[in-house]
């Protein structure tokens, strides 16, 4: 993971994609419902995209 700034909406978003990993699939699955309903099915695919993707870097050894 690059360092730098804390306060930009990047950063932002790589914490939430890092706390999303470590829901059980019930909670990922809840909390993707709530991202749906609050910011629309599109951000809520796109997280689910860039969760996915994360996970197979850290499987592969590439985070």
């Amino acid at each position: 993971m690059k360092s730098g700034p804390t306060w930009t909406e990047e950063h932002r978003k790589q914490c939430e994609i890092r706390w999303v990993l470590t829901l059980s699939k019930p909670q990922r699955a809840a909390f993707y419902a709530d991202v749906a309903r609050h910011r629309g099915k599109e951000a809520a695919q796109l997280l689910m995209a860039e969760v996915s993707a994360e996970w197979g870097r850290r499987n592969r050894g590439r985070y």
